[in-house]
């Protein structure tokens, strides 16, 4: 899973990302983005994931970003 703030503030070399996980889980997985260029990116590599949304909200910004995972198998 890639990720990307395509506007944070200038000041902002860095972020926190948090993920959450469909299935259930009440956990977050904290990762760190860093700036490429006029963004903040990051990547995340989740284990097999039940159906659901995986989502990620990079912390200092309100916007959440899901995406719907469909088990076809």
């Amino acid at each position: 899973m890639h990720t990307s703030w395509t506007n944070p503030p200038q000041h902002r070399t860095s972020a926190t990302v948090h993920i959450a996980e469909p299935g259930g889980q009440t956990y977050t997985i904290t990762i760190t983005a860093r700036r490429d260029g006029g963004q903040l990116v990051a990547s995340f590599t989740p284990g097999i994931q039940a159906d659901g949304k995986l989502c990620a909200r990079y912390q200092g910004s309100r916007r959440t970003a899901c995406v719907q995972i469909i088990d076809r198998t």
